[in-house]
């Protein structure tokens, strides 16, 4: 869609959402089976970045409580060549 929309001659795209801390999670109680389980419902979410809920930091920024994720890397990727 990057390359369709710079195409197009858009100026700039909207690539959603950066960061969803926690979305999808209704109360603590369910936080906690989730963390219990070790579900990742992070893979569904729209944001370009996955959340650490637990506090920890990611590799690549390990100052954030967050580490980008493929689509992330796509987008920095397609602006990083035009």
């Amino acid at each position: 869609m990057l390359r369709l929309n710079d195409e197009a001659g858009l100026d700039a795209t909207f690539a959603f959402t950066f960061v969803e801390p926690g979305a999808g999670l209704q109360d603590d109680m369910e936080q906690q089976l989730l963390q219990a389980l070790k579900f990742d419902l992070d893979i569904v979410r729209y944001s370009s970045v996955k959340t650490f809920l637990d506090g920890r930091h990611g590799p690549t920024s390990p100052d954030m409580p967050w580490e980008p994720k493929e689509s992330f890397r796509a987008v920095a990727d397609y602006y990083a060549r035009h």
